[in-house]
């Protein structure tokens, strides 16, 4: 005998008297073999469950788990462009006080920084 976790559900018949057993979902892994129950399958579970919760809640649960990863993202970007910049600025702010940079205009500066770097765009 296979050790599968097999999930069903009851479904009403069409004319209310009865239920019938529905296989939703076999739990194993992609090669066929034994699998416990853990996180996945809730999610499975949770994402078949539609017609207890509703197309819109199910819909608007993954809608709010994308843009939760999106924020994560854009955090962690932003996070990582402040490490870099305190990690430059010593180093920027050396060689702006060697050109002179506090009162030169801005196109001024861009010509020294193109002579001392090369051009940046």
């Amino acid at each position: 005998m296979s050790q599968k976790w097999k999930l069903y559900r009851k479904i009403p018949s069409k004319n209310q008297l009865y239920e019938r057993e529905v296989l939703i979902d076999t739990i194993q892994n992609p090669d066929g073999s034994y699998r416990p129950l853990d996180n996945r399958t809730l999610q499975v579970i949770a994402a078949m469950d539609l017609q207890r919760r509703g197309p819109d809640i199910v819909l608007g649960e993954a809608i709010e788990r994308q843009e939760k990863a999106e924020e994560r993202e854009v955090k962690q970007y932003r996070d990582d462009c402040e490490a870099i910049a305190r990690e430059i600025r010593p180093a920027v702010a050396k060689d702006a006080e060697e050109l002179g940079a506090i009162n030169v205009p801005k196109e001024d500066m861009r010509s020294m920084m193109n002579m001392e770097y090369g051009e940046i765009y």
